[in-house]
């Protein structure tokens, strides 16, 4: 919901989602259209050492690793599952990504080893700790399926099955 007292013009936007991400810049857009819809992030130059220490794995739920790796002067990140996504630095601990609309922030000690990071997205912050000893799988393995059972299992009708 946005309001300008100048022009006296109010804008409100409705969702029917369980998340509300972004109606509020919506709602504020609408009465005033220099406030932007995006954050535009810009990149900073940062010390590449400061990557090292946000090189390691977080856990972002039970199964859900995120990843960081460092390549040279980048800072990659791979989640549980998806390929690797570069992120750039906009400050010393604040991170975008280009090819979605996601931040991390690297909460670090005094040492500058990242202690948790906090990944931005979607209107919501998800914390994630690191986690010593956990590490995403290196190889996919390849499994056979019976095709039968992936028809009844997904709800669509499939091949009638065999009596017995």
């Amino acid at each position: 919901m946005g309001f300008d007292p100048k022009t006296r013009i109010g804008g409100v936007a409705l969702s029917n989602a369980s998340r509300n991400a972004g109606m509020d810049v919506i709602g504020r857009h609408l009465p005033d259209a220099s406030v932007p819809l995006i954050k535009e992030h810009k990149e900073a130059p940062v010390d590449p050492k400061l990557f090292d220490g946000y090189v390691g794995s977080c856990e972002l739920a039970p199964n859900f690793i995120l990843a960081v790796t460092r390549d040279g002067d980048h800072v990659m990140t791979q989640a549980t599952g998806q390929g690797k996504v570069e992120i750039f630095p906009e400050g010393g601990h604040d991170y975008f990504a280009k090819v979605v609309d996601a931040q991390i922030i690297f909460v670090t000690d005094g040492q500058g080893r990242a202690t948790e990071l906090i990944l931005r997205q979607g209107g919501a912050d998800y914390h994630a700790k690191r986690v010593e000893g956990l590490a995403l799988p290196t190889e996919h393995k390849e499994i056979s399926v019976n095709p039968r059972r992936t028809h009844s299992a997904s709800g669509r009708p499939g091949p009638a099955r065999e009596a017995g």
